[in-house]
């Protein structure tokens, strides 16, 4: 047994980090497993004189008054073996929990690891631990990736390596070298603790489950290490997706559910928020609804969006093109930008009633291309067809020789709504139709993918800006037409013949 402990090192440590251009940094607890990793690793460098590249890094919990006692046994077999020896301590006394105290321990590891300029930490974690790992994990629902458990090596920092060579060693198999060789280790009495649920995996569930299946170490592991093959397959996969089309709704669904999976949990976890399966699954359905649900008009149905609150930092938004994870500060930071930016004066002009080519209008102020098509012979039944409120026929028979003008709505601005037979105030429409301040100019955006960043700003529902209400008037009116993205006056729709097919679109 010794023989094969004594390869597992030389092909872990020796063979793949050369021993010779690393130093290494061991944290020991004093427990037999973290005892038997500073011994044997002390000797299996001894062999080729390199035990100086050794440092012993012991951190103190402090859980509770017994807590010197290993301090004392990692000290005394440093000095047996000539280890640098060096000792950190947490700040609380026995406060933490058990999160806490790792992430603590941790920070201790990778600074001790830089102070003394060691490129390999390594941790005595073994094969018991990991499958008390696993059902820790499996109980509380984690995901696939969740039940890898620890890996073998990770980065702890840049330039610095965490290993664990012992996750495949039976701990009888550590405590046996140590009474084999005579070394001392301590027994942390909080191990026989049932109110701790590691202890009570430990105690009471796995040795039910040895009864059930005596080889379940063997099974378990095998099947960390499928889950770890498919995970890291996964990961691989998501990562060399085209990033230009990762939160697009569309290449998003063409996905198979577990990619689709992975990408919401990489999303979350650059926001750093916990990617629980409820909150992904929720997600994940929130996009499939904005595809499939039917609200009827082609418009209403591009519009359709769904926004999740994730914390009072971040929400989640989604529709027809995109979806995404947004901080209110930042969409509160554009709303304002926009705000600022668009205020513009009223873009006054005429539109040809001759010309069979389309006119192009050119909006510079705000982007935006206004396009008339003369439509002397269009069919009633084609102008009943279903189509968007930013591409309209009219009839502009009773204004040929007037001139318009495309502005913001203003004080007193009036509006015919279609099939009724008086105007009303147009804030009071605005309110019955329960349209939001930047309503049109959103619904505009929404539906051009180069214009997602504005998008995104106004996706907020905010009612202070309803003088960005977008608007086309008859110049120097307040007599309002055409509310683009909203709908059409009574005044200009098509009673038997069309006259021109108006479309507002932004420029490219």
């Amino acid at each position: 047994m010794l023989l094969e402990l004594n390869l597992l090192y030389r092909d872990f440590v020796i063979s793949d980090f050369s021993p010779a251009a690393n130093h290494f940094l061991i944290a020991c607890s004093g427990g037999a497993d973290s005892v038997f990793l500073l011994h044997s690793v002390h000797k299996l460098l001894a062999e080729h004189n390199l035990q100086q590249n050794i440092i012993c890094a012991h951190f103190n919990h402090r859980w509770s008054s017994s807590s010197e006692k290993p301090v004392q046994i990692v000290k005394n077999l440093c000095r047996e073996l000539n280890i640098k020896f060096v000792c950190g301590k947490a700040k609380n006394s026995g406060q933490n929990s058990e999160a806490e105290a790792r992430d603590e321990r941790y920070a201790f590891l990778t600074q001790a690891a830089i102070s003394h300029k060691a490129n390999i930490v390594l941790t005595a974690h073994h094969l018991d631990d990991q499958i008390e790992t696993f059902f820790l994990r499996l109980l509380r629902g984690s995901g696939t990736e969740g039940l890898t458990c620890m890996q073998k090596a990770r980065n702890l920092a840049p330039e610095i390596k965490l290993l664990r060579p012992l996750l495949e060693v039976d701990k009888a198999q550590l405590i046996a070298y140590c009474q084999s060789n005579k070394l001392f280790y301590y027994e942390d009495p909080s191990n026989d603790q049932l109110d701790i649920k590691r202890n009570q995996i430990r105690k009471q569930i796995i040795p039910l489950i040895e009864r059930l299946q005596p080889s379940y170490k063997n099974q378990i592991s095998n099947l960390i290490e499928i889950l770890n093959q498919e995970s890291e397959f996964i990961k691989d996969y998501v990562n060399n997706l085209n990033k230009s089309n990762f939160t697009n709704t569309k290449s998003f669904l063409k996905q198979e559910i577990a990619i689709q999976r992975e990408i919401l949990k990489e999303l979350l976890i650059s926001h750093s928020i916990p990617p629980s399966y409820e909150l992904i699954e929720r997600l994940r359905k929130s996009i499939l609804e904005c595809m499939t649900e039917n609200q009827g008009a082609l418009e209403k149905s591009v519009l359709a969006k769904k926004k999740i609150s994730l914390s009072k930092e971040f929400f989640f938004e989604c529709n027809k093109k995109h979806f995404g994870i947004f901080s209110n500060a930042q969409i509160n930071n554009l709303n304002k930008s926009l705000q600022a930016k668009f205020v513009f004066d009223p873009f006054k002009f005429n539109l040809k009633a001759s010309d069979l080519s389309p006119q192009i209008i050119n909006i510079p102020q705000i982007g935006l291309l206004l396009i008339s098509k003369i439509s002397s012979s269009i069919d009633l039944s084609d102008i009943s067809k279903e189509r968007n409120s930013y591409s309209v026929y009219v009839d502009l028979s009773d204004l040929e020789k007037s001139k318009f003008e495309i502005r913001q709505r203003m004080p007193g601005d009036i509006f015919q709504p279609i099939n009724c037979g008086y105007s009303v105030k147009l804030k009071s429409f605005l309110i019955n139709r329960k349209i939001s301040s930047l309503k049109n100019r959103n619904n505009f955006a929404i539906q051009n993918e180069s214009e997602h960043l504005i998008n995104k700003a106004n996706s907020l529902e905010n009612t202070k800006y309803k003088e960005h209400i977008i608007v086309m008037a008859v110049e120097n009116s307040s007599n309002v037409l055409w509310i683009p993205g909203v709908e059409l006056s009574d005044l200009i729709k098509v009673k038997d013949k069309a006259t021109h097919l108006l479309e507002l679109q932004y420029k490219s």
